[in-house]
């Protein structure tokens, strides 16, 4: 293997390694409740979303709507509405608009873990708040680590049911600031100036050395021909609560309640994902680079782009080969200088000795006759005659003259003499 060729799988070979360490390490989960759609984190909605698109009969959608928008938007049809967060702050023109949508039918969902005091006092409860860390914080540490989550037998057609949930994600639920909460959470309440309310579920109000007080975690008031609920659980409502088996019958126990009508969900009212993104906490080189999509590919190109520059330059340099032009053809320029000097020394004898030995080659190859044999200037006459079409008369003096000149005869040809037989011996070479 060549040297060049290692140097590139070993730098290949190492790139490998550092994206796998990084892609397949554990991922480190942030416990911060963004409730947003495009959180995946535990306390992020992006797989309760999923789930919830195809699991309501009549459609599911999240928007970053106000509600008074929606109550201008839904003039003509309802739409129940679902708001995941840690609390709910409305003015009062959303809070006028909320009652125009339960009056005229619509179901809203305020899944929160408190809501603004004017609707408190509207609604006739009151929440009571306790800390909550990324585990355990220190108000929650007196606290058993699971808590009891108890569904009102009967209520929504379902049977009465047990839910274990960690303590630290629940609240001390809410007080009914007008009566005296009696056994029997199935029934309803009424005081003179407050809507009828109904308990959906509750919680066992844990306190040092009293075990026996409940406080109600999802309440609801019908307002015309709607209703309002207040669910105190916003934490089991994120893809941690939707990934629960348990976690997960509750949620759709209340969710139940929205079926009959298209669901939206609006962000309007909750955490600011990109908030949670700018205090992320990040413990690796890369965590931050490759949780934002534009800054990961630019890695990726890098990287891609330096793999390229590797595989490049490893290879060997070459000088590049210069182009030469072909050697000219000199040979005839070589027998013109031949011929001239021939020439000048006045030897035409040798001139048609060496025309002669071309001569005689050239008809052997063509023709097979060897005008160098010992046969009569006759015979040779005949053979050549019969292969190239002349008349056996022209040939017979030019091969005699030949012989001559070629045996040392005393008369030798001159240099027109010399030209006349080259120009003969010519004709004869055009006609084989």
């Amino acid at each position: 293997m060549k040297n060049s060729t290692a140097y590139v799988l070993f730098i290949v070979l190492l790139l490998g390694i550092a994206l796998w360490s990084q892609v397949s390490r554990p991922r480190r989960f942030v416990w911060m409740p963004t409730y947003s759609h495009y959180d995946t984190q535990p306390f992020g909605c992006a797989v309760f979303d999923s789930v919830l698109s195809f699991s309501l009969p009549q459609g599911y959608e999240v928007i970053n709507k106000p509600l008074f928008v929606l109550g201008r938007e839904d003039t003509a049809r309802v739409r129940n509405v679902l708001v995941v967060s840690n609390g709910v702050e409305l003015g009062k023109n959303e809070r006028d608009t909320l009652f125009r949508m339960l009056e005229r039918g619509a179901k809203v969902m305020l899944v929160a873990t408190w809501i603004d005091s004017d609707l408190e006092d509207t609604l006739g409860v009151h929440f009571a708040m306790q800390e909550f860390s990324d585990v355990v914080s220190e108000g929650t540490e007196l606290l058993p680590p699971c808590d009891t989550l108890c569904w009102a037998g009967g209520a929504g057609g379902y049977p009465e049911r047990r839910f274990t949930v960690r303590s630290d994600f629940m609240d001390d639920g809410v007080y009914m600031t007008d009566v005296c909460m009696p056994d029997g959470w199935e029934e309803y309440w009424t005081k003179p100036g407050h809507f009828t309310r109904r308990v959906w579920a509750w919680q066992h109000a844990w306190m040092p050395g009293d075990t026996s007080r409940v406080r109600p975690v999802a309440v609801s008031f019908p307002v015309g021909k709607g209703e309002l609920f207040w669910v105190q659980t916003p934490r089991l409502f994120t893809n941690y609560g939707i990934l629960d088996d348990d976690h997960r019958a509750y949620v759709f126990r209340l969710l139940n309640l929205l079926k009959d009508a298209p669901v939206v969900r609006t962000e309007v009212y909750g955490d600011s994902y990109e908030e949670f993104i700018a205090t992320y906490d990040s413990h690796g080189p890369f965590d931050y680079v490759l949780s934002q999509p534009p800054l990961r590919w630019a890695f990726y190109v890098v990287l891609v782009t330096l793999a390229f520059f590797f595989c490049f330059t490893a290879r060997r340099r070459q000088r590049p080969v210069p182009l030469l032009p072909s050697p000219a053809n000199k040979s005839l320029e070589f027998v013109k200088l031949i011929g001239t000097l021939y020439f000048q020394r006045e030897t035409p004898t040798e001139l048609v000795r060496k025309k002669w030995l071309y001569f005689a080659d050239e008809v052997q190859r063509h023709t097979g006759i060897d005008l160098r044999d010992q046969a009569t200037a006759q015979e040779r006459a005949s053979r050549l005659s019969e292969k190239t079409g002349m008349a056996q008369e022209d040939l017979l003096p030019l091969l005699t003259r030949l012989d001559e000149v070629l045996g040392e005869s005393a008369r030798r040809p001159d240099n027109e003499e010399m030209k006349r037989l080259v120009d003969r011996m010519n004709d004869v070479l055009r006609r084989l």
